[in-house]
């Protein structure tokens, strides 16, 4: 901690004729070689704080390093060697408790950079109002009643809504498919692209490339092309059948009564 306050004895004004002064007794912190009880002279300025001890700076503290100022008005006394590092993580409260009459008490912690520190200083009771304000003005820091209790806000967790047990989701069996009606049959030809008709309906031309599902029972199938002998079954067709129906188609003969030579 040594270290530390001897980092925060910065280049300010040693001069005290431009700085407001105010008489206090150490109370406890962590300031090096004062002991409590001992009276000091705090200075401030603009810049920051300065506190004179046996005719020496004991430490100066930037205004900018001021990280909190408290006050008191508890009856309280000094908790002994450990003031020093309980001023800087529990507050003024840590450094004086229960003394037998009423006294006007000042916290203050600073930290520049990884330096920390804190002290509590017991104030003149009528220079105790100015001293807050002025540490007030130049920290840029509101002071905190130490007196007050710091009241930490408890989430409680939201009792959780009651929810009535589900029945299991049992899922629907699966119903089997209903099998397809009729059967598939499959027109190739040769030569292809041969027109296919059933029951005198145009069906398309060979191959055909989708399956082509007809009802059970009789059918009359014609297959025909251009310059070919119209090729025609009949075929009969159970349930579940499943065939491909092949036409090979025939040339058509010439007719001798159509022919014609030029110049007979």
């Amino acid at each position: 901690m040594s270290v530390g306050l001897s980092a925060l004895l910065l280049a300010l004004p040693a001069s005290s004729a431009s700085q407001v002064g105010y008489n206090v007794k150490y109370s406890g912190g962590s300031l090096p070689n004062v002991k409590g009880g001992e009276d000091l002279r705090l200075y401030l300025d603009s810049i920051g704080i300065r506190l004179h001890h046996k005719s020496q700076d004991v430490v100066v503290i930037p205004a900018r390093a001021i990280s909190e100022v408290s006050f008191s008005q508890e009856s309280h006394h000094r908790i002994g060697t450990a003031a020093g590092l309980a001023v800087v993580s529990l507050g003024i409260g840590a450094i004086v408790a229960f003394s037998k009459s009423k006294k006007q008490y000042i916290g203050i912690t600073w930290a520049d950079s990884d330096h920390k520190g804190g002290m509590v200083l017991e104030a003149d009771k009528n220079e105790y109002r100015g001293l807050l304000a002025a540490l007030e003005g130049i920290s840029g820091r509101t002071a905190i009643n130490s007196d007050s209790p710091r009241q930490v806000a408890q989430t409680e967790p939201a009792p959780l809504a009651y929810v009535a047990p589900q029945p299991p989701v049992v899922a629907p069996a699966q119903q089997a498919l209903p099998a397809p009606e009729g059967a598939v049959v499959r027109f190739v030809s040769i030569p292809a692209n041969a027109e296919v008709q059933i029951d005198g309906e145009y069906l398309g031309s060979t191959p055909t490339v989708d399956l082509t599902r007809l009802p059970v029972g009789t059918h009359t199938i014609l297959v025909k092309k251009l310059g070919y002998q119209l090729w025609e079954r009949k075929i009969t067709l159970v349930p579940g059948d499943d065939r491909t129906v092949s036409a090979e188609l025939e040339i058509q003969p010439n007719d001798p009564a159509k022919s014609h030579i030029a110049g007979n």
